[in-house]
Order: C-alpha cells, then sequence, then structure tokens
C-alpha cells in the first residue's frame, strides 16, 4: 500500500477542463413582466407553501378556474430537486377543481402505485372534493391495494361517497383485511354510511380484545409472601 506522502507526490497528468466561453460569466438579468406564466407559477409556489405553515392555521387559498392547467403540471411533476411539499399542496388544491380533467388526473395518482404514499392519500382526499358520488366506484378498487395506509386512506374516503352497494362490498374486504387499522377505518367509514341511509350496522363486527394473563393481587402475594416465610 502506497504512503501518503508518495500519494501527494503523485502529480495529475489530466488536462485542465476547456470551458467554453471561460470559467466566468457575467449573469442575465430578465424581466419576468414579459413571461405571465412563469409570474404566476412562482405565485402559486409561495401560496401553496404559505398554506402548508402549521404555525397559526392558515387559511388554504383559492384558486381560480385559470390556474389548473398549473396546478395539473405541478401535482405531475417528478424534479428530484424539486419540493415534494409543493406538490401536495397541489394535488390539495385541485380539490378545488371541478372538471374531468382534474377527475382523471387525480385517479391516475390515485392508481400509480409508484407514487409517493403521501401524494396518492392526499389524491384519495381531493377526489372525493371533486366528484364524490364517481370517487366512490374508484375508491372501491383501492381497498386491494398492497399498501394499508391506502386502503385505510381509501376507507375513509368511502364514508362521504359510498352507498349501500359500497357497504356490501367493504364488508367483504373487511371480511379478509388482517390490518386492525384499515378494519378500524372500514367500521368507522361503514358506520357513517349506515345512520346515512338509515339502515343496521352488520357484518363489522370488531375483533376481540386479547385478554391477558391475570396477575394476583398484590395483597395475597404479600400474604402468601408472609405466610412461606
Amino acid at each position: 500500500m502506497a504512503e501518503r506522502n508518495q500519494i501527494e507526490q503523485i502529480k495529475n497528468n489530466e488536462p485542465a477542463p476547456v470551458i467554453p466561453g471561460g470559467p466566468t460569466r457575467l449573469s442575465t438579468q430578465v424581466d419576468l413582466g414579459k413571461y405571465k406564466l412563469i409570474q404566476r407559477r412562482q405565485e402559486i409556489n409561495a401560496l401553496l407553501l404559505e398554506a402548508s405553515c402549521a404555525v397559526g392555521s392558515p387559511l388554504p387559498p383559492t384558486f381560480k378556474l385559470k390556474d389548473q392547467e398549473l396546478l395539473l403540471q405541478i401535482a405531475h411533476e417528478h424534479d428530484p430537486n424539486g419540493n415534494p411539499l409543493i406538490r401536495k399542496q397541489a394535488v390539495q388544491a385541485l380539490g378545488q377543481m371541478r372538471s374531468l380533467e382534474v377527475v382523471e388526473s387525480l385517479w391516475g395518482l390515485v392508481a400509480d402505485r409508484e407514487e409517493h404514499e403521501s401524494i396518492r392519500i392526499q389524491a384519495i382526499a381531493s377526489l372525493g372534493q371533486v366528484a364524490p358520488r364517481l370517487a366512490g366506484t374508484l375508491l372501491e378498487t383501492c381497498l386491494a391495494d398492497p399498501s394499508p395506509l391506502i386502503r385505510g386512506a381509501a376507507a375513509r374516503g368511502l364514508a362521504g361517497s359510498g352507498d349501500l352497494g359500497t357497504l356490501d362490498r367493504m364488508r367483504e374486504f373487511y371480511a379478509a383485511e388482517e390490518d386492525r387499522g384499515v378494519q378500524q377505518r372500514l367500521r368507522e367509514s361503514a358506520s357513517i354510511i349506515t345512520g346515512r341511509f338509515e339502515t343496521r350496522l352488520a357484518g363489522f363486527k370488531a375483533p376481540k380484545k386479547r385478554r391477558g394473563v391475570q396477575r394476583p393481587n398484590q395483597d395475597e402475594e404479600t400474604e402468601e409472601g408472609t405466610a412461606a416465610a
């Protein structure tokens, strides 16, 4: 193994890189007044980040229909150097836009299993706001998703969009569900649906709690210990 002083004596025989135009250049200032879309994108980014602040509970910003195209673009960006929080907030903001294009976009995010779970869960919530009746049928398919987080979010979303037909299929998934958290979400949503249709809740029996080993009373232990002594 070479000694450190020997390594330091080795000269770099690689030629110096040639940078076209030189290693330095003057910055160029651009007047964004000529680029309205870039201006609005920066404004939307700031609004989305401001709404994500937990301090002070800021009200969510209200967007106009003309902002739909930019919000859709942000929601589907996969820039490794971008801010994932802005994406999530954009998906949430799409819940204000009631259009078929938004429904298709949100469902694409929900169904994409390569997408991050936080984005998919937010898309489930926004989908329920944009198209509550249509969301019921779509979210039923999510009850078979490999991720328990997605199954739980879908079960929660069905509380506002499910009907009696949905309730029957929820019973089937509940019987096969192994995750206790998802079971609870299904049971809570089923209770809301049955309350809305004034019907009886059946088929969502909560699992029995496991009984622990009964420990002897402390006084009994003391008496037994005294007798033994």
